[in-house]
């Protein structure tokens, strides 16, 4: 008897697919990481802003062009697959993902402590990791509907802030007729191009989530057409938004204040607002531990596949399911690593490990894009230099990350 197969009915239009992408591109990296930014980019904060958004931009060509050819669940791996027909490098590249998320999921762990302190400052921040690492678990064997439907109005909670950053914002730096705290001199810029670069390595982190999108193209109408176009818009919007947040919170609080603070958006609102309630440490928190949360989530379910699918890894005993068909055992393991992680290092130091495995992976799906257009399944033309200045990109921010 020959199997059917089956596929995902396409129920996703062009504006269902650009909300699903700015809800996981809007997420808790500019939270967490604008201070980090402004630490190593100072007043050229912006320009690290938008070369990161531009370097995302290269990459996120090779995801449409990918992703409307080839509109399958299977993402990064699948296109590695179809490039090179190795059983080896899509491997690498789901455990390469896995490992990213569970590193991605340290990095908003470590900035939730600096958020959690603004309300109980004097609280140990391992027993306040325990309780955030060990609660996501929890949520991610035991109630994983609850838990994704939290997650999606937890999403647009994080974009309600940083809305209100923006208006809230701009209305005290004009109500104090405050100059923009920027430096957009071009020999300014030329001469410290180093620490711009630095700057933008960290502000990637930010931009991570529209690659998710190639996930959902068998889900999306007209694929061919609108899989490039959700991509591109949802960059695009997630690049003002996150320019405008960038440019208000250094101007509000100064670029020393700004590179100094452990939880910045909240600093900025309070600020600008003159509230003392913290009304944005909240939804900082909310918004971390719904980053943290869909991470473990993913992970989870992606080392099962791997696993699954690759039988000689010998990972077997955390293969089982739990009563509720989850893998609890990977779920916990994951939860385990995190925590480790987490105590082990600096926020700086997560989140550049988490933007140098994604660059890495961008680069195989550049050069996965470049292998199918020379091998004519995939012609680019022209167009073909797009993917490879991607490469190129990708493999400055790697280096100047290194020095």
């Amino acid at each position: 008897m020959v199997k059917s197969k089956q596929k995902l009915r396409r129920r996703l239009s062009l504006n269902l697919l650009v909300l699903y992408g700015l809800g996981n591109i809007l997420g808790a990296g500019i939270y967490v990481l604008v201070g980090e930014v402004a630490n190593r980019a100072g007043s050229f904060l912006p320009v690290s802003f938008v070369l990161a958004n531009l370097v995302a931009a290269l990459s996120a060509y090779s995801f449409a062009k990918l992703s409307s050819a080839y509109p399958t669940s299977g993402g990064e791996a699948a296109y590695v697959q179809a490039a090179f027909k190795n059983k080896l490098l899509p491997l690498v590249t789901g455990l390469g993902i896995a490992l990213s998320g569970i590193i991605s999921s340290a990095t908003l762990s470590k900035g939730f402590i600096g958020y959690f302190h603004q309300f109980i400052p004097d609280l140990s921040p391992v027993v306040i990791l325990f309780g955030l690492i060990g609660l996501m678990a929890i949520f991610a064997t035991n109630q994983v509907d609850r838990a994704i439907k939290i997650a999606g109005a937890m999403t647009w909670l994080e974009i309600i802030g940083l809305i209100g950053v923006i208006i809230f914002g701009t209305l005290y730096i004009k109500s104090n007729q405050k100059p923009l705290d920027i430096n957009l001199n071009p020999n300014d810029i030329i001469g410290n191009l180093g620490i711009i670069i630095s700057g933008s390595f960290i502000a990637f982190y930010a931009y991570l989530g529209f690659e998710d999108m190639s996930n959902v193209a068998e889900e999306v109408k007209s694929p061919e057409k609108n899989m490039p176009r959700g991509i591109y818009i949802s960059l695009i919007i997630a690049g003002i938004v996150y320019l405008l947040v960038g440019i208000i919170a250094q101007t509000t609080l100064g670029t020393e204040a700004l590179a100094k603070t452990n939880a910045p958006l909240s600093d900025v609102f309070k600020l600008a607002t003159g509230v003392d309630f913290n009304i944005l440490g909240l939804i900082g928190l909310a918004a971390i531990t719904n980053g943290v949360l869909i991470q473990i989530i993913m992970v989870s379910r992606l080392i099962y596949g791997v696993n699954r699918d690759h039988p000689w890894m010998g990972f077997s005993l955390l293969q089982k399911l739990n009563r509720n068909n989850v893998p609890a055992r990977i779920t916990l393991a994951s939860a385990i690593i995190i925590f480790i992680l987490t105590n082990l290092f600096d926020l700086s130091t997560l989140a550049s490990i988490t933007s140098t495995i994604l660059l890495a992976i961008f680069g195989l799906v550049n050069l996965s894009l470049i292998k199918l257009s020379l091998d004519k399944k995939l012609p680019l033309g022209k167009s073909i230099w797009i993917p490879i200045l991607a490469l190129i990109a990708n493999a400055i921010l790697i280096f100047f990350s290194l020095h």
